[in-house]
């Protein structure tokens, strides 16, 4: 299920959330133009991820956990999944690990993300986990790249550690329980950043985020070519009706 196929989903099970989603999608799709419709630059590009990623948190206090959430660092079993980001978040996931790792780190994670691209590029998301192959970015079970970290990472999380362990180890075992509500958003603002590009002319994809941040860091002209207009992050594009850290 894509990002929209998901928030289709959430509008038929009720309306007051079809409500809200389509207001904070809105607002993102707002925030986007506005940000790169004045001159579309890395700092903007940079500067919708910071923004999308602070209306996320401020969202998701609309929908208070019931329950003590089992994440905490150093528990990566959510992190072999695909994840779908956009361009503005390939973007600086890459400015991350070129500007903010050790050079050696950088240059590490490169390779990282240049293998797991060439091993999971084109497989859908049942295969992707069948491999039990872990995000490039995930280091001694850490995310390097924690402070600009997706959207949909951002939203993950899971009252159950055990039932995460279990998923990893069994995939198409019983889901891990979540809060829905925590996902809707995080895709509407999703599809907010992807429409706001698109409305200014750029290239609105829903991505693979190992593919996507490959082209980033193995062609210094990719970013510049996808703010001048050009469909450049189009050989990165997410599977078809993909499950996002499903």
């Amino acid at each position: 299920m894509d990002p929209q196929a998901r928030i289709r989903h959430a509008d038929e099970a009720n309306p007051r959330l079809r409500s809200l989603l389509a207001e904070i999608g809105q607002a993102q799709r707002q925030a986007t133009a506005e940000s790169l419709g004045g001159g579309a630059t890395v700092p903007a590009a940079l500067m919708v991820v910071e923004g999308a990623a602070a209306r996320l948190q401020e969202q998701l206090k609309r929908f208070p956990s019931p329950r003590r959430l089992a994440c905490k660092p150093a528990c990566p079993w959510c992190c072999y999944s695909l994840v779908s980001v956009t361009a503005p978040e390939a973007i600086a996931l890459a400015s991350y690990v070129q500007t903010a790792l050790p050079r050696k780190v950088a240059t590490a994670i490169g390779g990282r993300v240049a293998r797991t691209d060439d091993r999971t590029r084109g497989l859908d998301v049942a295969e992707r986990r069948a491999l039990r192959l872990p995000c490039p970015l995930l280091v001694e079970r850490r995310c390097v790249a924690y402070p600009v970290r997706p959207l949909f990472c951002r939203a993950w999380h899971s009252f159950s550690a055990g039932a995460c362990l279990e998923s990893w180890k069994r995939p198409g075992s019983a889901g891990v329980l979540v809060i829905d509500e925590w996902r809707e958003v995080a895709a509407a603002i999703f599809r907010g950043v992807n429409q706001g590009a698109h409305d200014v002319g750029l290239s609105g994809r829903s991505l693979e985020l190992s593919a996507a941040v490959r082209l980033v860091l193995d062609d210094p002209t990719t970013v510049g070519r996808w703010l001048a207009g050009e469909d450049a992050f189009a050989p990165a594009k997410a599977p078809p009706r993909s499950v996002v850290l499903a």
